[in-house]
């Protein structure tokens, strides 16, 4: 037995995608991700749990843009036929993430002029006041 929003995306011609974020190394939830259903803009953010939804979603071919803090953006591309309800879950790589933040630079050597000696520093300062 179908579920009744089901029934409603199917007549009205839509799908809804719904799923989950997460880390594809440590399975961790996303938060706070942005995914934008390219084409369209709707954009939507996960939740604590990593959770997203696009409760209408137009059949064909979807396109999504997943975006979230270091990791790097991520295209999902979908498939979705009329009245469809698809879970999909979204895995970011967070190892090209942090090859790109962990890049070592260059050493950089600085120079600067050799302080004056504290005598020199006290002879100015007689000299200043008149007591040189």
């Amino acid at each position: 037995m179908g579920l009744p929003w089901a029934a409603a995306l199917a007549q009205k011609g839509l799908g809804r995608i719904d799923g989950r974020v997460v880390d594809l190394v440590s399975g961790t939830a996303v938060v706070n991700a942005e995914i934008v259903l390219l084409g369209v803009g709707t954009r939507v953010m996960t939740d604590t749990l990593g959770k997203y939804l696009f409760p209408e979603v137009a059949p064909g071919i979807v396109r999504l843009l997943v975006r979230a803090g270091a990791f790097p953006a991520t295209r999902v591309t979908l498939a979705l036929s009329r009245g469809e309800a698809m879970t999909r879950v979204i895995e970011l790589d967070s190892t090209e993430a942090g090859q790109s933040i962990g890049t070592s630079l260059p050493g950089l050597a600085v120079t600067a002029p050799r302080p004056p000696t504290p005598r020199y520093v006290d002879f100015e300062r007689r000299r200043q006041i008149g007591r040189g």
